[in-house]
């Protein structure tokens, strides 16, 4: 039989698991903000940029996204190629 005390770790873990998605997402979305800075590029510019690989997402949404860290990681990977950031996932061949 579980202790009284189970639901209260429980419950703890599931925080420590929300805390750590919040902190990644915040991590990821602060490197694609810092890296168009960086660049000069504004939210409209990657809007066109992503336009171009087919995705279409509007300066309003990016900038939503961004700043409330909400950046989902296909987004995220999309932006990084259209500004000249490549992240190799081929599978490694032997």
């Amino acid at each position: 039989m579980p202790s009284r005390s189970e639901p209260a770790r429980q419950a703890r873990r599931d925080l420590d698991r929300h805390d750590f998605k919040l902190e990644w997402s915040r991590r990821a979305t602060e490197f694609i903000d810092f890296e168009l800075r960086r660049r000069g590029i504004t939210y409209r510019d990657l809007a066109e940029r992503l336009t171009v690989l087919g995705v279409h997402e509007t300066e309003a949404s990016i900038s939503r996204q961004i700043n409330e860290g909400t950046l989902p990681t296909w987004l995220l990977l999309a932006a990084m190629e259209s500004i000249g950031l490549y992240l190799d996932v081929s599978p490694h061949r032997k």
